[in-house]
């Protein structure tokens, strides 16, 4: 899926491998709570936990993520990869 709300540039599901691929548009964080130099990459696990219980609804499967890419943490861009678990 592309250009899903403004804030990310596509997401991917790989349904064999159990995998989903969230990447944001970057260069600059989207949300609005983050003032870039200021604000600690701690603060990307809270779209993490968001997306983790999301993905979980969407696929009626527990989700684990991880962010595998943040602006606030040195990144280009942000990219969250979710592992459908069971």
């Amino acid at each position: 899926m592309e250009g899903l709300d403004g804030w990310a540039v596509k997401t991917e599901y790989d349904e064999k491998a159990g995998i989903i691929g969230v990447f944001d548009l970057g260069p600059h964080c989207t949300c609005p709570l983050v003032k870039e130099g200021l604000t600690s990459g701690a603060q990307c696990d809270c779209p993490l936990g968001w997306q983790r219980e999301t993905y979980s609804a969407i696929v009626g499967r527990a989700v684990d993520g991880a962010v595998e890419e943040s602006i606030l943490r040195g990144g280009n861009r942000c990219v969250f990869r979710m592992t459908v678990l069971g």
